[in-house]
């Protein structure tokens, strides 16, 4: 009687081994899933297949409460039809909880009879709580998307208002903050920067000299060279466009590249005599554009001077003013006819593209 009470003791031991390893390695390929999906279609399917695939059940489904349900409607429907073509042996079907909240049902189906035993039964519900969590931070993944692309949108619009009243104000700083943008994105994307700072830097690099909003159109505007106290009433701009967008809440350094673009890594610029690494790249990148741009187009006060000329000043100054990687670039660009403004699309298509 001893002997087979030990005999069925190693036998459940050995279940529960062969049970523990199973739920482990369920729960790793469930959490690989989680981490792999986009979004919550894909979370579903790659689940359905998981359960199909590794635990040899015939279908596996996920249905879902709320909101989602409703778009589920039709897949839903062709799950029942589906169900009833199989005639399948069994079924189980385990609730996908979340704390106290219920965010739907994992069903299961077998062509064999009475496959989900009370082993099985026991894992699928400790993995209907991976599947929970992996469902729910999708959700907040899905929120926070929704909330930073309306954000995104705002800032958007707000741009171009910013835009708009500088075309109409200041034709000539629109038109120069274009084609800044312009070659500042060529020679971020030649440099290898990521897409998120990419689109930092074009929005930076648009809107770099908002602050000359405050300044009199009759200076701004007025053929012949500046004196030393138009300079001086010019000079702030880059420190009142920083102010002017301060309380925006960009996810990039927005405020940092209109308040820089005017450094030099020598120390040399201005507003705050910053040197180097103190200068963001996408300030360096705008400073680089700002001068070729300026040297190369008509200004109120001259005639362009031509690329020619302002590929010399940005390689004469290389090292000193401006960052040696950025001067190479640049004057790649322009060399290897890589880059070039006759092609370009207009401002305002730029900010929404």
């Amino acid at each position: 009687m001893k002997e087979r009470n030990s005999d069925t003791e190693i036998k459940k031991l050995h279940l529960d081994f062969e049970n523990l390893d199973k739920l482990n390695y369920l729960t790793k390929r469930l959490q690989s899933v989680i981490m792999a999906a986009e979004n919550e279609i894909e979370f579903f399917a790659n689940i359905s297949n998981l359960f199909m695939d590794e635990c040899g059940y015939k279908f596996a489904n996920i249905k879902i409460i709320g909101e989602e349900s409703k778009k589920e409607g039709k897949e839903s429907a062709k799950i029942e039809n589906f169900q009833l073509k199989k005639n399948f042996e069994s079924n189980f079907s385990v609730p996908i909880l979340y704390g106290s909240s219920r965010m739907g049902t994992l069903n299961l189906y077998s062509d064999r009879k009475n496959a989900f035993k009370k082993d099985e039964r026991n894992i699928l519900e400790k993995l209907a709580g991976d599947i929970a969590y992996g469902f729910y931070i999708l959700r907040l993944k899905k929120e926070r998307d929704k909330a930073l692309k309306s954000h995104e949108e705002a800032l958007l619009n707000t741009i171009k208002a910013f835009v708009t009243t500088m075309r109409k104000r200041d034709p000539y700083t629109a038109g120069h903050q274009q084609r800044v943008t312009e070659l500042a994105l060529a020679i971020g994307d030649k440099m290898g920067l990521d897409k998120n700072c990419i689109e930092g830097l074009r929005i930076g690099a648009m809107i770099h000299d908002i602050g000359k909003i405050n300044i009199p159109g009759e200076i701004l505007n007025r053929p012949g060279k500046i004196t030393r106290h138009e300079f001086e009433i010019i000079k702030p701009h880059s420190q009142l466009g920083h102010e002017i967008i301060e309380g925006l809440n960009f996810p990039w350094p927005v405020g940092k590249m209109i308040l820089q673009h005017h450094e030099r890594i020598d120390g040399t610029g201005y507003p705050k005599g910053l040197k180097g690494d103190e200068i963001i790249t996408e300030a360096k990148i705008i400073a680089v554009a700002d001068v070729v741009e300026a040297i190369s187009s008509h200004r109120p006060y001259r005639v362009a001077l031509g690329i020619q000329a302002a590929l010399t000043e940005i390689k004469n100054r290389k090292g000193s003013s401006f960052d040696s990687q950025i001067v190479d670039i640049c004057v790649e660009l322009f060399e290897k006819q890589e880059f070039h403004w006759e092609n370009s699309h207009s401002f305002l298509e730029n900010i929404t593209a």
